[in-house]
């Protein structure tokens, strides 16, 4: 799994953390959270790294941004996105850690088919009940 695939997943159950679920599906999203913390928090050091390294900054050292917090730009953006794009192409070890969830857990709440995705296309949403 890459990583920016790892940082879906984590948004994903995230989101789901969110919703009113049986205890057993509470239980496996929360252990997916608490699997996927470690090494999402890994990556976003090396990103925060990397803003650091080529963010612009102004006189006094402080890095720019604008009022929401969006970064003015890079001192060479084209090395920033290519070392960001590394980061995230990044294979990182998940191994059969994460717990899959069942459709049928998931049938009393609204969710979007582009939230889902992520748990499809790593088989982590099933059919069965767990």
């Amino acid at each position: 799994m890459k990583a920016i695939d790892l940082l879906n997943i984590y948004h994903v159950f995230m989101a789901l953390a969110e919703k009113e679920l049986d205890l057993n599906t509470a239980c496996a999203i929360a252990k997916n959270i608490h699997t996927l913390s470690v090494l999402k928090n890994t990556i976003e050091a090396r990103r925060e790294k990397l803003i650091e390294t080529y963010a612009l900054r102004d006189d006094a050292g402080k890095i720019l941004a604008d009022e929401n917090g969006m970064l003015k730009g890079f001192t060479d953006g084209s090395a920033f996105n290519h070392e960001m794009n590394e980061l995230l192409s990044t294979e990182v070890p998940m191994g059969n850690d994460l717990i899959p969830v069942s459709k049928d857990s998931l049938s009393g709440i609204q969710i979007t088919p582009q939230t889902l995705l992520p748990l499809i296309t790593f088989d982590l949403l099933r059919e069965e009940s767990l």
